[in-house]
């Protein structure tokens, strides 16, 4: 039976399928990326060289039908994505609660970090420069987010903070604990 989806939320560059893939492992569950279902349900490829992202809209209703297929079977899928997406202009862009809705969540988790970080980040894995200011108009946007659609779920919302913790795999996987 399914208990629902645990979605990790969080802007690119934060650290979100590198945690969730080392949780999905530890604790025998499915990771999926909204990226992933996106790609294998639509017949074009998202461009993954820049954070731009077109067709928001129509790429959420791919995501939301082909995650139904991909519970088929499983108990929780741990899904990692944004509530906040940079549109094909370069302008943030909110993801509407309507998608949300449809995505059977069970939790949000949000994962945070400092904005100079995920820069460096970002350049190092894309070799592309986002703007601190940027980014951390994102995360903050991210996170309002986060918890408006998670108070119109009704379902509870956590912060991981990762410059709080020396240890976030640790701390991530006693937060999915109760979850799963």
């Amino acid at each position: 039976m399914y208990k629902g989806t645990i979605f990790i939320a969080g802007i690119h560059g934060v650290g979100k399928s590198t945690l969730c893939k080392e949780i999905a492992n530890q604790l025998s569950i499915k990771h999926l990326t909204a990226s992933q279902i996106i790609q294998k349900y639509t017949d074009t490829s998202l461009e993954i060289s820049t954070k731009y992202v077109s067709n928001i809209p129509t790429n959420q209703i791919i995501l939301s039908e082909g995650l139904k297929n991909e519970i088929i079977g499983q108990r929780v899928i741990l899904l990692d994505g944004h509530f906040v997406l940079l549109n094909d202009e370069g302008t943030p862009s909110m993801i509407d609660i309507s998608t949300f809705e449809r995505l059977l969540l069970s939790v949000i988790i949000t994962i945070v970090d400092d904005p100079i970080a995920i820069s460096r980040r970002l350049f190092l894995r894309d070799n592309v420069y986002y703007e601190v200011d940027l980014l951390s108009k994102m995360q903050t946007t991210e996170l309002q987010q986060a918890n408006a659609i998670a108070l119109n779920l009704n379902i509870k919302t956590i912060t991981l903070d990762l410059r709080l913790h020396k240890d976030p795999i640790s701390i991530f996987s006693s937060l999915l604990s109760t979850y799963i």
